[in-house]
């Protein structure tokens, strides 16, 4: 059995990772990601985050692109999205 060091990565970093956030469709969820995401990231701008409504308009799912350079980095990104109240899942 390999330890948590000898674990062979998934992923490799530095990389474009898309990370997609659903919640209630209000400004406070999208205000909520803006000011999460732009605190992970400088480059990070909402016009290029990709928005899908659900059938009935109540939920919107937002399809963020970020640049990561380790699992840490993008750890801590999933942490502070998934804390938000206004933000239903993070996958």
């Amino acid at each position: 059995m390999k330890n948590s060091e000898e674990k062979e990565q998934l992923i490799e970093f530095p990389c474009d990772f898309s990370i997609k956030v659903i919640g209630k469709d209000c400004p406070e969820y999208l205000n909520s990601i803006s000011e999460i995401m732009r605190s992970h990231s400088q480059v990070y701008s909402e016009k290029n985050a990709k928005k899908n409504k659900s059938k009935k308009g109540n939920y919107i799912s937002i399809t963020c692109d970020v640049y990561v350079k380790s699992q840490n980095e993008l750890d801590k990104i999933y942490v502070d999205l998934s804390k938000n109240k206004n933000i239903l899942f993070v996958l």
